[in-house]
């Protein structure tokens, strides 16, 4: 029996729960710094994600790439969280993590490895 790499399903479910956590651990964004800043992370992982397709089986690699291709769509949005904008204390940071994301490497990725400035959001 073929076994998936679940560094790839791991990765491309991480980047949707730092996001997701970003804006639910903050208490409306307009299409600004935050989204952009989270869209980029998403689009960021889910291209590590499809870097490591190379170890799954060619039966279950169509199921991946559509999870993939639609992870960065289902992320919820900044604008269902109410007072969640530039003047809250948690935007600052978040925009931050996401943007520290993007400048991860897909092994730091795969390795776990956080950021100082995902770390500081997370503490907060």
């Amino acid at each position: 029996m073929a076994v998936l790499n679940w560094k790839t399903h791991t990765l491309a479910f991480t980047a949707s729960a730092v996001i997701a956590a970003s804006l639910l651990s903050a208490p409306t964004v307009h299409a600004d710094e935050y989204s952009e800043a989270a869209n980029a992370a998403c689009n960021h992982m889910r291209q590590c994600a499809k870097q490591n397709m190379g170890d799954i089986p060619p039966e279950y690699r169509a199921m991946v790439e559509q999870s993939l291709a639609s992870m960065c769509q289902n992320l919820p949005s900044a604008e269902n969280v109410p007072g969640f904008g530039p003047q809250h204390p948690m935007y600052a940071p978040a925009v931050a993590c996401m943007r520290s994301i993007t400048r991860l490497s897909c092994q730091q990725h795969e390795d776990g490895v956080s950021t100082p400035e995902c770390d500081k959001l997370s503490n907060m």
